[in-house]
């Protein structure tokens, strides 16, 4: 009799665990593991590429082919910090495709932080269980989104992932040949070019409206070059800046606000990327941002 006793007493503990087990399984992904059948599973589950990256969140597309036999009942991507990992791992983030069915979907992934690794993978799930794909990885973006506005504060670029060529910090005896300067009222970033063209890289600013503008306030030849001789350009890619949207040659004195309309930029990604070639320029008050933000042009 008492061996009776400790054997139900056993079995029952045995399976409370499991019970406990698959409660925090369902409670992290929605699902149980492990696969009852897997012969039966879903096929063809591609984890497939990047579509956007966004810094905070991404876009991914997946494909699963066919569904086992058994109605799908879920499609996917989960992502994670570590590169072992299923839906059942703890603190995974798991973005679900609108429809269960196969084919090719398309998942946003949020809640990412700016500048980190990853790794991901696509799943696919019916009645009999679960089957995932590769696992790949990626590396978020550090982007910031428009409205962008940026007064330059003397000492220290305004956005930490600003570039200045030959940025040599503020000097106001206008010695060095790219500096902060608040001679003229405000602050801003000023640059006398030398022997070589000086380069000035915003951010990667994501255009978050149709109607953003790329706008600033320069002098020209405010240091006395006679003549400045500017290229900006709004690129993509650093590796290709393309054509200029802006090939001034401005003679000494000139004072003056840009806006170029970023419409065909809706929704994309991009880099100001202001070269000057000759002479003195002073930029400030730069945007991304509708006109009306910055007054009239």
């Amino acid at each position: 009799m008492k061996k009776l006793y400790k054997l139900t007493v056993t079995l029952l503990f045995a399976v409370c665990m499991f019970a406990a087990c698959e409660q925090d399984i369902e409670k992290n992904s929605g699902i149980t593991e492990p696969v009852q059948d897997p012969s039966k599973t879903p096929t063809g589950v591609v984890t497939g590429d990047l579509i956007d990256n966004l810094g905070t969140s991404v876009i991914v597309a997946s494909s699963v082919s066919g569904d086992g036999g058994s109605a799908l009942l879920d499609n996917g991507v989960i992502v994670s910090s570590s590169s072992e990992f299923t839906l059942a791992t703890k603190d995974v983030t798991v973005a679900t495709a609108d429809t269960a069915r196969t084919g090719s979907f398309e998942v946003r992934v949020t809640g990412l932080s700016k500048n980190a690794a990853y790794y991901y993978r696509a799943y696919s799930y019916n009645a009999n269980g679960i089957t995932y794909g590769d696992i790949k990885s990626f590396t978020t973006l550090s982007v910031v989104f428009s409205p962008y506005k940026s007064d330059f504060a003397p000492g220290t670029p305004a956005v930490a992932d600003w570039v200045f060529d030959k940025y040599t910090g503020y000097d106001p005896e206008g010695v060095d040949l790219v500096w902060f300067s608040t001679d003229i009222g405000t602050t801003s970033v000023a640059s006398y070019r030398d022997e070589e063209d000086i380069t000035l890289t915003s951010p990667l600013i994501r255009v978050a409206n149709s109607a953003d503008t790329l706008g600033f306030y320069f002098y020209a030849g405010a240091y006395g070059s006679p003549e400045t001789k500017v290229k900006v350009y709004i690129t993509e890619d650093l590796s290709d800046y393309g054509a200029p949207v802006k090939n001034w040659t401005l003679p000494g004195g000139t004072h003056s606000r840009t806006a170029i309309p970023l419409k065909d930029y809706y929704e994309k990604s991009i880099y100001a990327v202001i070269v000057i070639e000759a002479g003195d320029f002073i930029l400030y008050r730069f945007s991304i941002a509708p006109t009306t933000d910055w007054g009239a042009v």
